[in-house]
């Protein structure tokens, strides 16, 4: 696994302690299956897509919906 996507588990590993805390694990496990499968879909924002070979440029709202559509 490529250092950059350990960074993003461990931080999405994080908010989901954080998400504990007010009982909200079942909405952090969403989001982070959700990010996880628009990035490993390579449908990303720029700072992702300018590192990624082959993914496709998308505006925050767009990687929003792409977001939704892997939950």
């Amino acid at each position: 696994m490529p250092a950059r996507t350990r960074s993003i588990r461990l931080a999405g590993s994080l908010r989901r302690n954080d998400a504990a805390a007010y009982g909200w694990i079942e909405a952090a496990d969403l989001i982070i299956k959700a990010t996880e499968g628009a990035i490993a879909a390579k449908t990303v924002t720029y700072d992702f897509e300018r590192l990624m070979e082959g993914a496709q440029l998308m505006s925050c709202s767009q990687f929003g919906d792409a977001m939704i559509s892997h939950m």
